[in-house]
């Protein structure tokens, strides 16, 4: 939770012409860069603060006003949405994205610093995106004590190679053995 206060002196620090994207706890994104098509999953909602194309009548108007997202858009004249879980939006109400071709626009820096990451997490043993989320939206069910809820998506971790172990910190994930 970053509060109102740390949220305005945030956009005090990015130029106002910003997008700004905000994901609640428990939620995520997930943008399909091929299909051009975002998708909100998990039990929050995604709020999105931009200036790309006129306004929409948002869905939760009452909850943008208490949060004084509407008033934040006014002065930074952009305007807000709201995305709940389960629902789909084309990624160009955000901004326009162009997908280089391989090998084009990334400086050969980078992508030798990006490949020598990935190296060593694989070495690390981190688990991929799939299992944390899957971690996550089972933590989210063992909260709201759905047990069989919270088993079946062990299975499906375990599924993946992975085993959780409860701990007071939250889930832990450790590599199956073979």
């Amino acid at each position: 939770f970053m509060g109102r206060e740390r949220f305005n002196r945030l956009l005090e620090l990015i130029p106002a012409d910003s997008t700004v994207l905000g994901i609640d706890e428990h939620t995520a994104l997930i943008m399909d860069l091929q299909s051009q098509v975002c998708k909100v999953v998990g039990n929050g909602e995604v709020t999105l603060l931009h200036k790309n194309h006129p306004n929409r009548t948002s869905d939760n108007p009452g909850d943008l006003e208490a949060l004084g997202l509407n008033d934040i858009a006014r002065q930074r004249n952009a305007h807000v949405h709201q995305y709940s879980a389960g629902q789909t939006f084309p990624l160009s109400e955000w901004f326009p994205i162009q997908i280089p071709e391989p090998g084009t626009g990334i400086p050969q820096e980078v992508w030798s610093l990006a490949l020598e990451i990935n190296r060593a997490s694989e070495i690390q043993d981190y688990p991929p995106e799939e299992v944390l989320v899957l971690a996550q939206v089972r933590q989210t069910a063992r909260e709201g004590k759905d047990w069989a809820n919270a088993d079946a998506i062990r299975d499906q971790i375990m599924a993946l190679g992975w085993e959780v172990k409860d701990t007071t910190d939250g889930p832990e994930l450790i590599r199956r053995k073979p």
